[in-house]
């Protein structure tokens, strides 16, 4: 699914190394597990395709892999992301980056019960 349809052309693939420095600037908008798909016990890794421009929000985006059911969670946090100036020669430039996006549901620790 493509979340938005605007293709900037002079986006650059990023370099490999520097996307952690990258990271959003404004990740309060963390992925909302999708209830049906937590009752499912449903996990993974979704990995989206972004290119974010020159300001650092996304333009375009879609998902390339993982769990169906997760997908919409994770573009709709993703395109919400505010990511970091990329700098080339001093100058913000637009790029392209694959994000993984994970999904894990939380365990129940496991007691020992006292025997009676």
């Amino acid at each position: 699914m493509i979340a938005h349809a605007q293709q900037n052309r002079n986006c650059r693939p990023i370099p490999l190394g520097q996307v952690a420095s990258l990271c959003p600037s404004n990740p309060n908008s963390p992925p909302i597990y999708p209830p049906q798909a937590k009752a499912a016990g449903i996990e993974g890794t979704v990995k989206v395709f972004a290119q974010i421009n020159r300001s650092g929000r996304v333009d375009l985006l879609w998902a390339v892999s993982g769990p169906e059911q997760l997908r919409e969670a994770a573009l709709e946090a993703v395109k919400s992301w505010i990511y970091r100036r990329y700098l080339i020669d001093g100058r913000a430039a637009g790029f392209r980056s694959v994000i993984n996006v994970k999904f894990t549901l939380e365990r129940e620790s496991t007691k020992a019960l006292p025997h009676n």
